[in-house]
């Protein structure tokens, strides 16, 4: 009787098994697929095989407690079945937790395109220690070890390293915070409060990795680039202007005038020089012997600042000396 009771179990867990499987894939996929959003695909993914191992960890629990019982093996053996039982569902609870939130964190993620693959990661970690903690205490508890000595030795444990490693710890947050917040990217051409100019390397947890002109690598604290001002030149464009001062003396200012609108054509037409926004030639100062005039052009990329301003100084010199100009010409910030 004890063994038909038990085919009777494994017959319907196999059936809830299958009955699960089938609204996880038929019902509920159906329905995430005419979703808009990924998370729904995510969370079910996530579930399906955690609640399917749970299942037939039900119902095997069952079918070894009536066959314990029909065997005379006593209470003890049914208490050890009852533990073995448990900390398997409790295992099997923190991985489930785990992959709900990893595909609640992936979908917030593709959805958001904000959190970087880095940040994604190392969250994961933090979450995963915290899940295994809570769950690792059910545990403890359960099998009725106190664990309050334990609590009490892990946080004076955990305040003697956070003062011993307090710099590492403020690193590592201010590179959690850098990889939400994202100020720069990899890829982007960066200028720091202390003056060094690099294009990122890496972000990094504690670290941020920095390639300068000289194709040197800057290593700097997350702590210092959390704290200080930051100028990115690639973001949310890559273009920059370069502003150049003419200066011509008063006597030669009809000439200049004639100049300028041919200047302005001949200027957008030089490789480097984006035509949108165009060309800039404004009067900044008059003065009784001289007049300054301000050249505003753009181009592509920061980096390519130095050479591109040389070119264009040496064309505008050449320009203005076939004009028969006399001139002060400086490139200026």
């Amino acid at each position: 009787m004890q063994a038909l009771s038990s085919l009777v179990i494994l017959g319907g867990t196999l059936l809830i098994a299958r009955l699960l499987i089938l609204i996880f894939t038929g019902l509920l996929g159906r329905w995430a697929r005419q979703t808009r959003t990924e998370l729904d695909d995510r969370l079910l993914t996530a579930l399906r095989g955690p609640l399917y191992a749970l299942v037939w960890l039900g119902g095997i629990y069952l079918v070894l407690a009536r066959l314990s019982v029909a065997f005379g093996l006593g209470s003890a053996a049914l208490a050890y079945l009852g533990d073995g039982a448990f900390s398997l569902a409790v295992l099997l609870g923190g991985y489930l937790s785990l992959r709900v939130i990893a595909a609640l964190l992936e979908g917030l993620t593709s959805a958001s395109e904000k959190l970087p693959s880095d940040f994604l990661f190392a969250l994961r970690k933090v979450v995963a220690v915290f899940v295994w903690t809570i769950f690792l205490t059910i545990l403890l508890s359960h099998f009725g070890i106190d664990i309050n000595a334990l609590i009490a030795t892990l946080g004076v444990s955990s305040l003697a390293i956070a003062l011993a490693f307090q710099d590492t710890i403020a690193n590592m947050i201010a590179g959690f915070l850098l990889m939400a917040d994202r100020p720069f990217r990899v890829g982007d051409l960066v200028k720091l409060s202390s003056g060094e100019t690099g294009r990122v390397l890496d972000i990094g947890i504690r670290r941020t990795k920095l390639l300068t002109p000289d194709y040197a690598v800057l290593i700097v604290p997350n702590l210092d680039l959390s704290k200080s001002r930051t100028v990115n030149y690639s973001y949310p464009e890559p273009r920059t202007r370069l502003r150049f001062l003419l200066t011509v003396p008063q006597e030669q200012a009809a000439e200049l005038q004639a100049l300028e609108h041919s200047l302005r054509g001949w200027l957008s037409q030089i490789a480097p020089v984006r035509s949108d926004p165009p060309p800039l030639i404004a009067l900044s100062a008059c003065r009784e012997a001289q007049l300054d005039l301000r050249l505003d052009l753009w181009i592509d990329d920061y980096a390519q600042r130095e050479s591109v301003s040389e070119q264009i100084l040496r064309a505008l010199k050449r320009r203005l000396d076939e004009q028969q100009l006399s001139f002060a010409l400086k490139a200026q910030g």
